[in-house]
């Protein structure tokens, strides 16, 4: 059990606020990307034995990864969730919204460690697309979320690489990229 600086962005006024909480961090992995490591994380109330929320934790393979990379990677995915309040608002036959993220310092530690860490989601996962336009589901609300991203924006930027599950309610997705044309794509 460690103690964890909790770093939250409002997308809105784009500032950060902090909290200290509680964690338990699973030693082994229970997942894993191209680009990051899943481990499971519990969010402890002051007994240090109640959970009080179940989450993952993501933390970058490469050690060389930057304070800058965690909290631009928490800042893309909330970013997201406006996008899909916008798409919502459309007569779509099934909502999408985005995991919150909290970027944590793990202070206990020597070096400090950062990770991302999202609440647990339950259910079948699926990757539906990727960053280089493969489609990988036969399901159309990713699709046609990640295109109502490139018209909405006016063609300035897509959301892709959209996984998650889905749910009665709505699809939740994490673990997003959203990119800019380059200037040769202008």
């Amino acid at each position: 059990v460690e103690t964890a600086r909790c770093y939250h962005y409002d997308v809105p006024t784009k500032t950060w606020t902090t909290s200290s909480k509680r964690v338990r961090i699973s030693s082994k992995s229970c997942g894993e990307g191209g680009m990051r490591l899943c481990v499971r994380l519990d969010v402890l109330a002051e007994d240090d034995v109640t959970v009080l929320e179940k989450c993952i934790a993501k933390m970058f393979k490469s050690t060389a990864a930057t304070a800058k990379e965690y909290l631009n990677e928490a800042i893309t995915q909330l970013t997201c969730q406006l996008w899909a309040e916008q798409f919502n608002a459309l007569p779509v036959p099934q909502a999408v919204n985005f995991l919150p993220v909290t970027v944590m310092e793990l202070i206990d530690r020597p070096d400090k460690d950062l990770i991302n860490v999202e609440p647990l989601m339950e259910g079948r996962f699926f990757k539906h697309n990727d960053n280089a336009g493969r489609v990988k589901s036969d399901r159309y609300t990713p699709q046609a979320f990640s295109h109502f991203s490139w018209e909405a924006s006016n063609h300035n930027l897509l959301i892709c690489d959209i996984q998650g599950c889905q749910t009665k309610d709505a699809d939740l997705y994490t673990c997003l990229l959203y990119t800019s044309p380059s200037p040769r794509d202008s």
